[in-house]
């Protein structure tokens, strides 16, 4: 509890303690609706109303005492505060979250020309090099998203760390495709086979060049 004298105004201990201001109201003192009376001293106000100076004051620190103390106050504040800081960290986690998904999605486009060489070669018919090297364009952008997404930080090993759920899945899918396509080629079933394996190595070794970049930044 602050100090409290009969020095002390009648406004500073209302801007310290407002819940005082229902003792005040049943002695009869209806500060709230004077403004002259909040700048008087507790020993003015109390002798103006007829009442003991030191007993008046003497009540008024215990009804405080009594009521939520300022460090409670302080706490509730900081508990309001914590949950707030708590509610941020939670959208900022989502929005990663959601970031996140948005990578996998990606990942998945830019394995397009992957899968559209590993059936074009197993149908024939199916074949159309203007399909096909649309397809490439398509994943050169979502690879060159994945890479910006890695420059940035947001897709990092803490990132893959808070994920190991989707990440296990997708790297099963990644040694997956991986097996077919060299299957693939092995049985020289592959449509645009040469582009195919550029596509992939050129662009497998600029993610895992830009990866090592944010490793040893975070490092």
């Amino acid at each position: 509890m602050k100090k409290i004298t009969l020095q002390t105004t009648i406004k500073n201990v209302l801007n310290a303690y407002p819940e005082a201001i229902k003792f005040l109201e049943s002695k009869g003192m209806y500060c709230s609706t004077c403004k002259g009376k909040k700048d008087e001293t507790i020993l003015y106000s109390a002798v103006y109303y007829g009442h003991n100076p030191e007993k008046f004051l003497k009540e008024l620190k215990e009804f405080i005492k009594k009521q939520k103390s300022p460090l409670k106050k302080s706490n509730k504040m900081e508990n309001q505060e914590k949950q707030e800081k708590q509610g941020k960290q939670e959208k900022e986690i989502k929005r990663e979250l959601s970031q996140f998904d948005k990578i996998f999605i990606a990942e998945l486009i830019q394995d397009i020309p992957l899968w559209l060489s590993i059936v074009m070669g197993l149908y024939q018919n199916l074949q159309n090099e203007y399909i096909y090297f649309l397809s490439l364009i398509i994943g050169g952008f979502a690879s060159i998203y994945i890479l910006q997404k890695i420059k940035e930080g947001v897709y990092n090993p803490g990132t893959v760390a808070e994920n190991p759920n989707e990440v296990f899945a997708f790297t099963i899918y990644t040694f997956a495709i991986l097996i077919v396509l060299i299957i693939g080629s092995w049985k020289e079933v592959l449509y645009m086979e040469s582009y195919t394996w550029i596509y992939l190595i050129v662009f497998s070794a600029l993610e895992l060049i830009f990866y090592l970049k944010q490793i040893n930044k975070q490092e």
